[in-house]
């Protein structure tokens, strides 16, 4: 298989042939046009000056995720965004069923909090893992409070806030994202904390106004598609910058909330994620 920047791509007779002598000779497999077998894959990137020739792995079988919950690979790829280290504290505060933290549990941490005001109604749905590894902790806690957790005692935040469309807020969506931002400046560690957002695109402005009033830069934003409905995804940490104090959010500001910057990704969520046909034939040729 030829796989360019998200999309197959064709190769002519003659190479390909070459490629399969050269596996078959190296391996001792033998070529079987169709049917479950070892897939060989040249993956070519826009941005990359050279082809990849990998192997497919073959994917290990995953419980049936509840309708509605994120896939692990997106899951795993906001988790990634979030640049995660040994030493984390990792939080997910609107855990729900627990994709995040299962992410987590994949790579070292040392502390892994899991938090959602319906624990109860999610513990006999989260997996096994989840219950067993002695790093993870469940927290039963509304996420705009987080009354366990001191004051810059998180490392990370990767979470998936209620998006106001089937669900019904205790405060209206502008109170909700302005209370849930003040409460990750509180918990998250002052030079250190950083965050991963996932909310509806429609309530990006409104997570975009309460990130800078309660002192966060927002360093990239992603557009991507959720189960078919546009999202935003925000990455970024606490303020650095000396020369502006961490602004407080009045009545007005958490009303109101303010455009959407355009900001470019330092580096893309997804590499292929937005394929061009032009861009696909300036390869090819």
């Amino acid at each position: 298989m030829v796989h360019v920047d998200g999309e197959l791509a064709s190769i002519g007779g003659a190479p390909k042939r070459e490629i399969e002598r050269t596996v078959a000779s190296h391996t001792g497999m033998r070529l079987e046009p169709s049917g479950r077998g070892q897939e060989y894959w040249v993956i070519g990137r826009l941005d990359m000056d050279s082809l990849m020739f990998c192997a497919r792995l073959p994917k290990p079988a995953r419980p049936k995720k509840a309708r509605g919950a994120l896939s692990h690979e997106l899951s795993a790829m906001l988790v990634l965004a979030s640049e995660p280290q040994p030493e984390d504290t990792f939080l997910d505060p609107f855990a729900g069923s627990g994709s995040f933290v299962v992410t987590r549990l994949g790579m070292p941490a040392e502390e892994i909090i899991y938090s959602d005001l319906d624990l109860a109604e999610h513990r006999d749905q989260l997996p096994g893992e989840a219950l067993r590894d002695r790093r993870v902790r469940l927290l039963a806690e509304d996420a705009m409070t987080l009354p366990s957790l001191p004051d810059g005692s998180v490392d990370v935040i990767v979470t998936d806030p209620p998006w106001g469309e089937h669900e019904e807020l205790p405060v209206p969506y502008e109170e909700f994202a302005a209370s849930t931002c003040d409460s990750f400046a509180r918990v998250l560690h002052p030079t250190r904390g950083r965050f991963v957002l996932l909310c509806n695109r429609r309530g990006a402005p409104i997570f975009d106004h309460a990130f800078d009033a309660a002192g966060f830069q927002v360093h990239a934003t992603h557009e991507i598609l959720v189960n078919g409905h546009p999202a935003t995804v925000f990455v970024g940490t606490r303020r650095t910058t000396p020369d502006r104090p961490e602004a407080k959010a009045t009545p007005e500001a958490t009303t109101t909330p303010r455009s959407t910057p355009t900001r470019r990704p330092s580096k893309p969520l997804l590499i292929g994620m937005n394929t061009y046909r032009r861009s696909l034939n300036r390869f090819s040729r």
